[in-house]
Parts: C-alpha cells; sequence; structure tokens
C-alpha cells in the first residue's frame, strides 16, 4: 500500500504516476514559479474558519497525511502544565509566508498548581515542531461550548468567542487587538470574518438566549479606522438584529469573486425549539441595521443549530446560476430514528427550497461533494439514534439516501463533529473522528474512510490515526486535529519539505529531491524512500488538483 491515500493495489500504478508527474511538474512549474518563493505561492491556503473558510465548505484538493506516526504532539503549556483541549471546538491554521512561521491555534484550559482552577486559554503552536509560541487568556465558556477560532489573516489576529466576548489577537505576539462584550453569552457558535470587502470587512457572530428568542446577529468591524472609507475602530459594534433563538449558529459568506452577492447567511434555532421551524436568513452587508433580504423556513418543526454551506455556481453551467445552501437540523425526539430531522438545499439567491430529505439529527454543517454527492456527520448515543457519518445523492431536484456507517458497524462521526472531504490523486476520502463517550470529551481516533466504496466494504477504511480524532484541519500536506494524545500533527511539516532550505517551498525542493541532495527524508521516519517523494509531490500538485476541481475548494 503505497498510493497517495493507501488504496488497495494502487501501489505500482501510484508510483508511475508521481514518475510521470516528477517530470511533468518539474516543465510545468519551472516555467511559472522560478520566481515564486513561499507558501502562498506553493498552494497553501491557511484554514481560516471553522469549515476552512468563510463558506464552512470542509473540502480540500489536497492529501491527507500519509504516516500514522505523528509528526509531533503537544499536550502542554509553555510552562510544561498539561492542557485540557476544547475537544469537539475546530482548528484554526495559518499556513504562514516561510517554514517557521505557521500557526496552529487550539482552544484548551490549564490549571497551574497554586492557581484558579480550568483557566482557559487560546494557543498558537507552531506548525514545525509544536511549540508554544504564545497562549492569551480568554473568557471561560459556558454550556460546554465548543465554539472555533477564526483567522482574519487581512489584519493578522486570531479571533475567538467565548463567555458573553468576542475577542481578536495579534497572531504573531497573542497581544490583545481589541475586545468586545455582547449583550448574551456565545454557545457553539463560531466567529466569521470577511476578506475581499477592502477597507471595510466585517466580523458576524451570533449569541445564545437561552431558547427564549432574543438571540441577535452581529456585524462588527474588522479593520483599521479610516475617516472617509471606514469610520469604526476595530471591534465596534456596527449593528445587531434579532433572529428568535440560537445556539452553534455560525454565519457562513460567500466571497464576491467565487459567485458570492454580498450576503452573509445564517440559520436559527427558530421560535419554539422541538415545536416550530427552524429559520435561514440571508442578509445583506450594510453598514446600518438591515431587513432579511429573505427567510427560508424549514419544513418540519426542527431547527438548525449549526451552519451552513455556501456553494458557488457551477463554473461549468450557464451564467447566471445561483449559489446554493446546504444545511441539516437537530430534532428533539427521545425515540426516533436516524431519519427524524432533516437536510436540505436552498437556493441562496432566493431562498427558495430546491429539496429536504430526512436525515439524522447534528449541530454539523453538510459536506457538498463533487459528483453530486452531500456528506454529513450526524447522531448523538441514545434517545434513538447513535452517531453516524451520512451519504446523500444530490439529484438536482430531489435527493436521497445513499448509505450511512451504521451498516458497517462503525462508530464514527457524531452532532458535534466536522469532518473535511479530500480529494487529491484521483481518491476521494473523509476524514472523521470516533466520537468520545461525552461530546465535553476528546475523540480517540481518527479515520480516513474511502468514500468511493461504502461502510459494507473492507475497502472502506483506509487508515487510523490514534489518539487523534476532533475535528480536524488540513493545510498543504499536513493534517491536525486534538485528540486523546493531545494536539497532533500528521503529516509533513513546512519544514520538513523545505528539502533544500532555503526557508521557502516550491519547485526547488523538488529539484533537490531529485537530484540527492539536501533534506530528502521529508517525512521524518529516518529512511529516505518513494514515499518521501509521494509526499513532497503531493504538497506541489495541490495547485493543480485545486485548478482540475475548478477552484471550488
Amino acid at each position: 500500500m503505497s498510493g497517495p491515500f493507501d488504496m488497495p493495489n494502487s501501489g505500482c500504478i501510484a508510483r508511475a504516476a508521481c514518475v510521470k508527474w516528477s517530470a511533468v511538474l518539474i516543465a510545468m512549474l519551472a516555467a511559472t514559479t522560478s520566481a515564486q518563493t513561499g507558501f502562498a505561492r506553493s498552494g497553501e491556503r491557511s484554514w481560516t474558519h471553522l469549515g476552512g473558510s468563510s463558506r464552512r465548505h470542509s473540502l480540500v484538493s489536497l492529501p491527507c497525511a500519509p504516516s500514522t506516526t505523528p509528526t509531533w504532539v503537544r499536550a502542554t503549556d509553555i510552562g510544561g502544565h498539561p492542557i485540557t483541549f476544547v475537544g469537539q471546538a475546530g482548528l484554526a491554521v495559518y499556513a504562514g509566508d516561510g517554514v517557521e512561521d505557521g500557526l496552529v491555534f487550539a482552544t484548551g484550559r490549564i490549571s497551574p498548581p497554586g492557581q484558579p482552577a480550568n483557566q482557559h486559554r487560546l494557543f498558537a503552536f507552531a506548525r514545525s515542531n509544536g511549540a508554544v509560541r504564545w497562549q492569551s487568556q480568554v473568557a471561560t465558556p459556558v454550556l460546554d461550548s465548543f465554539s472555533s477560532p477564526a483567522l482574519d489573516e487581512v489584519n493578522r489576529v486570531v479571533i475567538h468567542a467565548s463567555g458573553r466576548r468576542i475577542q481578536a489577537f495579534r497572531m504573531d505576539t497573542g497581544m490583545l487587538a481589541w475586545d468586545r462584550s455582547l449583550t448574551n453569552f456565545i454557545v457553539n457558535a463560531s466567529p466569521m470574518v470577511t476578506s475581499d470587502r477592502g477597507p471595510a470587512d466585517r466580523v458576524f457572530i451570533t449569541d445564545y438566549d437561552g431558547f427564549g428568542g432574543s438571540s441577535r446577529l452581529y456585524c462588527i468591524n474588522a479593520d483599521p479606522f479610516d475617516p472617509a472609507r471606514n469610520p469604526y475602530q476595530p471591534g465596534e459594534i456596527l449593528w445587531s438584529y434579532p433572529i428568535g433563538s440560537s445556539s452553534g449558529n455560525s454565519v457562513s459568506y460567500l466571497p464576491a469573486d467565487m459567485g458570492g452577492e454580498s450576503l452573509v447567511y445564517v440559520a436559527t434555532v427558530g421560535p419554539d425549539p422541538g415545536f416550530a421551524p427552524g429559520r435561514i436568513y440571508a442578509f445583506p452587508i450594510s453598514d446600518t441595521i438591515p431587513s432579511p433580504r429573505w427567510t427560508y423556513e424549514n419544513e418540519i418543526p426542527e431547527g438548525y443549530f449549526g451552519g451552513v454551506c455556501v456553494v458557488p455556481p457551477d463554473p461549468f453551467e450557464p451564467p447566471g446560476q445561483p449559489p446554493i445552501l446546504y444545511a441539516a437540523t437537530y430534532a428533539f425526539c427521545s425515540s426516533c430514528g436516524s431519519d427524524s430531522a432533516s437536510l436540505v438545499k436552498v437556493n441562496a439567491r432566493t431562498g427558495e427550497e430546491i429539496w429536504t430529505v430526512p436525515a439524522n439529527r447534528t449541530q454539523s454543517i453538510p459536506i457538498p461533494l463533487p459528483g453530486g454527492r452531500v456528506a454529513l456527520s450526524a447522531g448523538i448515543q441514545g434517545f434513538g439514534t447513535v452517531p453516524n457519518v451520512q451519504m446523500f445523492e444530490d439529484l438536482g431536484a430531489s435527493a436521497q439516501l445513499v448509505w450511512d456507517t451504521t451498516i458497517g458497524l462503525f462508530n464514527l462521526g457524531g452532532w458535534t463533529h466536522q469532518p473535511i472531504a479530500a480529494q487529491f490523486g484521483g481518491y476521494d476520502v473523509l476524514a472523521v473522528g470516533v466520537p468520545p463517550a461525552d461530546f465535553t470529551q476528546v475523540s480517540p481516533e481518527m479515520l480516513i474512510v474511502n468514500l468511493a466504496s461504502d461502510p459494507s466494504r473492507e475497502d472502506f477504511v483506509l487508515r487510523h490515526y490514534a489518539g487523534s480524532g476532533g475535528s480536524p484541519a488540513i493545510v498543504g500536506s499536513a493534517l491536525y486535529s486534538v485528540g486523546t494524545l493531545g494536539l497532533v500533527a500528521l503529516g509533513p511539516s513546512p519544514r520538513q519539505l523545505d528539502v533544500n532550505g532555503d526557508g521557502s517551498l516550491g519547485i526547488a525542493d523538488l529539484y533537490a529531491w531529485e537530484n540527492g541532495t539536501g533534506n530528502r527524508d521529508v517525512n521524518n521516519d529516518g529512511t529516505i524512500t518513494g514515499q518521501d517523494r509521494l509526499d513532497l509531490l503531493s504538497f506541489l500538485r495541490a495547485p493543480e488538483a485545486a485548478m482540475m476541481t475548478g477552484g471550488r475548494e
């Protein structure tokens, strides 16, 4: 097993393909990247939000880490105190602009001897080796909230929401950039920040009111004060809008260059959880309080407890097609099965429902896949259901369930988990965790499953990563996840990919590897084999893979 995803019987094919791609890449990349340096020009994109980006898509054109041995594990803070990570919170990863500059951001708590217990912190870890670059105090989460941090790369801050506070910290130092208190607590909702609005980018977040119907959507200024173009201070609340009841409802946004229409999308629990339908709103981005462009109401009396995924118009369809939304509900039912909630597809321009299909209850965001499929992590142990991953076929105007992991007796996914789908080298896989006994705990294991197969077949599970299983992030050739071992990095670090040691990643590293010079042990396993070349080629092929999927990752 030696292919990019260890597919059965694919070793010879994979090696031949990589030899071919080695020559192709040298010719192709040399013509276009000879003067390029740094990660941004080598195919790496930061993992900026829960789900990877502001549109919460959880899909990458990158390989999953081929080795099951961690590159590094970190379980202690800067003072050597054990970290209890927020097990179900997602990560944010800054790709960096040099081999030492990348950072992984995670949340957790520490209890130093002689000090108050359970001090909550936002941590920044070096991508190269897991060293703690800084740790900053954050507000104590309420109701075991598992909000994920978000990156504002334009202003170089990482934004975190907990308690009643939304805070922005300098990415390089951890110093507080701005701090704002909201009316209500924030529970499970993660911030969203735009990055394409010039001097007037905005942060959006929802709060939690205990289901009293008074939750709000907040619009907060992200950019520096400019008297003419942005007359607001960073962190200043421009407006808030009542959206009924809300919990875990992370806002989504599609950038204009991907077909976005200057709208933000937010799902809600609805006016009466468990008895009245949840709603999805589309709001125009404005500096003054807007009215919803449209409102969608679910067909069944169940609400949304998570975010929505925004899919750009298909570049292969005629111009003028609308973006699409996917969202899934959570059903309150003591004895219902795995079809008591619903998965919906909605026209993002008009709010018109395209289809709805029964689904397992969840807080997770659906993952639309190329080829007309949608993956969903859902379920809870008990109350008539179990954790699982469901696969649906989107037939255009309708949808149907294709399989779910309970048929193979796999205990995977769950209502709090956000998996990642990865397309690379002709393979479609899903990185998905094994749920812990309780959602407040960390996950014990991550599985890589073959989406071209199904749970009844032996080739469904391709790889196990023990000790790692929380909602993952993938950047470059590395996968990051929190698990029972701590924060786990799998796959080559930026430093290991820098074969020639010049401080940048690109075609020169492939030249060095092929010429037998430099750090050729890319996967750091103590030996130099064809797998090292595969790891390097996988990283360098990322831009080509994204191009072949229409740049829709």
